[in-house]
Order: structure tokens, then C-alpha cells, then sequence
């Protein structure tokens, strides 16, 4: 990978974080999704967000996310990522990139 590879995932990997941090404070993805392993709720979150925009392609539970295929999400989610869901599709369709020129 490139450096201007590696700055624009970490770029995406911020803006995931910033985006569950204002949505999803604290210890609230456990207490309201049973979720305790934030970290990989987050590494999804970036993901959905750089297949989107087509940056990187994620895996097939992330592609389905992104295709609004709630089979396939489903099908293909580990327990946190299927307790997560609602999180992912609100990523899909409200965490953008902010760049400054």
C-alpha cells in the first residue's frame, strides 16, 4: 500500500470512530446491543464506509451492508455484527468523509 493509500484508510478508520463516538457514547453499544467488543464494531463501521465509496472492498457481510441486502447482512453477520445492524445501515447512510484542501 501506499503512503496516500495508508492516510486515506486512516482517514476512514477516524471518521468511523468519530462518527460511533458521537452516536454511540461511552458503554452504549453494550447497553443497548449487548455489544462489549467495540473495536470490531468499528473496524466494520470503516469498512462499510470504504466499500461504499469505493476505496477498498470489504468482505461479503460489509458488501451486503452497502448493497441494502438485508439476507445477505444477515446471513453473513457474527453475533455482533447481526446485534449491530441498525448501526451499520445509519453508517452506510449518514457517516461521510470531511476533507479540507
Amino acid at each position: 500500500m501506499s503512503d496516500k493509500q495508508i492516510d486515506t484508510v486512516a482517514l476512514y478508520r477516524k471518521t468511523a470512530k468519530e462518527y460511533l463516538d458521537k452516536n454511540y457514547p461511552d458503554n452504549q453499544m453494550n447497553v443497548l446491543f449487548g455489544i462489549k467488543d467495540r473495536s470490531h464494531i468499528e473496524d466494520l463501521a470503516a469498512s462499510v464506509i470504504m466499500t461504499r465509496d469505493r476505496i477498498m472492498l470489504g468482505g461479503s457481510f460489509v458488501r451486503a451492508i452497502v448493497d441494502n441486502d438485508l439476507n445477505g447482512a444477515v446471513e453473513r453477520a457474527d453475533l455482533d455484527a447481526a446485534r449491530a445492524l441498525k448501526i451499520f445501515v445509519q453508517v452506510n447512510k449518514y457517516c461521510t468523509i470531511k476533507t479540507y484542501e
